[in-house]
């Protein structure tokens, strides 16, 4: 076969694609490229990974074939978004060489594929034409999917990754018309009491209703910015003084009262077990500056539980934990911490220095999912991902910083007509 044969028929297939598939009907529908595997997986639990790739082999595919539309000079943070990417890609053929089992192959070629090559580039998607396909997007296809998994669908999990993208539009109530506020508000209240007891969904929504709530304060430039320096620098705070041994904010916590909510106590320590899996098996094996890598594994105190069979799951090791920033600290060490934390810090920094309140709220809950992925927020190829990088890439997007309180009116309104 003649050697130009291949790359002749590849280009067909691109254009062939790109004459069927315009880069807006792709917008508009990708979210159900997103979510079919969450609602897959309400039906039957622990069986996601052939959707997963059925649902995103075509999403990588498709939007990748399409970067020339992707306008990247309105984005300015290409340099951190490179060191990103270059230590995913690296992680990435590290887990080669950390393959014990079957599990770890399917990783390769599914999930940790996805969480490295696919997810980085989802920054550079929200830009003002995108923005406004994307979130219509929401209203028709997330909303109408979250109802079916509330009032139809058994495995609750779901929920959180098809729905939360109320938590930002949340922030957009001083701009758009009540009957969507109000709409806004029973979303996050219908996720809420989903489970009242996960506390996930609960702090998620609660945080960026706090945010307009006390928006008369927090416009005071030099209270946003006490507050979103305590957002970012209390954790890692923590995280030094639980690593000397000092103090440990987890167990601290564990069990008030206060906060409980009759099935089980919302402050309940699950993390620092974790804690101590991730940083044991770095000191272990040296790994402090790089990490484990992909599909790199820690021992953990799961695999004494008689109530579950996480002794045959955990079989060589635990590769993720629930913690975002614990993931990367275990793959990456301390340069996935900091590649990470700057991705996020950067973003609050730009946002915070907008022209428009509602990027300025932005900032604030960026901040605070800096400080929650201490806790939760780890990122896979799911909703609660896609949307965290869109609103990520937002804060580094300037025609977003860049427009004026009118012009984010006008702008949020001809989304929410």
């Amino acid at each position: 076969m003649n050697v130009l044969v291949v790359p002749t028929l590849f280009t067909v297939i691109i254009k062939k694609i790109n004459q069927i598939f315009s880069y807006d009907f792709f917008l508009k529908h990708l979210l159900l490229l997103i979510l079919a595997p969450t609602i897959y997986l309400c039906l039957h639990p622990d069986r996601i990974v052939i959707i997963s790739a059925i649902c995103f082999y075509p999403f990588m595919f498709i939007y990748l074939s399409k970067h020339r539309e992707w306008h990247t000079n309105e984005f300015d943070g290409k340099a951190i978004f490179y060191a990103y990417f270059i230590y995913h890609a690296i992680t990435y053929i590290r887990g080669f060489f950390n393959i014990d089992w079957r599990p770890d192959w399917i990783n390769m070629v599914s999930g940790l594929l996805f969480l490295s090559f696919l997810v980085p580039y989802w920054l550079y998607m929200p830009n003002t034409n995108n923005l406004k396909l994307l979130w219509r997007s929401f209203l028709i296809w997330g909303i109408p999917i979250g109802c079916i998994i509330f009032f139809f669908l058994p495995y609750d999990i779901g929920i959180m990754s098809v729905v939360n993208f109320v938590d930002v539009f949340i922030l957009c109530i001083p701009f758009i018309k009540k009957k969507y506020s109000i709409l806004f508000l029973a979303v996050a209240l219908m996720a809420v009491s989903y489970d009242i007891d996960r506390r996930s969904i609960l702090i998620n929504a609660i945080v960026p209703i706090l945010i307009v709530l006390f928006w008369r304060f927090l416009k005071n430039d030099l209270v946003r910015k006490v507050l979103i320096s305590a957002l970012i620098i209390s954790p890692l705070f923590f995280l030094f003084m639980g690593i000397t041994h000092t103090f440990n904010i987890f167990e601290s916590m564990n069990g008030l009262d206060i906060l409980s909510t009759g099935a089980r106590n919302m402050t309940v320590d699950s993390r620092t077990g974790i804690f101590v899996d991730v940083f044991s098996g770095i000191e272990k094996e040296g790994a402090y500056l790089f990490g484990l890598g992909g599909n790199g594994k820690v021992n953990t105190s799961l695999v004494f539980n008689v109530n579950h069979d996480y002794n045959l799951i955990y079989k060589y090791g635990r590769t993720t934990s629930e913690s975002g920033i614990l993931n990367f600290i275990q793959q990456g060490g301390l340069m996935g911490f900091v590649v990470y934390s700057l991705l996020l810090i950067f973003a609050v920094m730009k946002a915070n220095r907008s022209q428009n309140t509602f990027m300025k709220m932005l900032s604030v809950f960026i901040a605070f999912e800096y400080l929650y992925s201490f806790v939760q927020v780890p990122l896979k190829t799911n909703g609660t991902t896609f949307y965290l990088m869109l609103w990520i890439g937002m804060c580094y997007n300037k025609s977003f910083r860049n427009m004026t309180n009118p012009q984010m009116k006008e702008y949020l309104r001809t989304i929410f007509k």
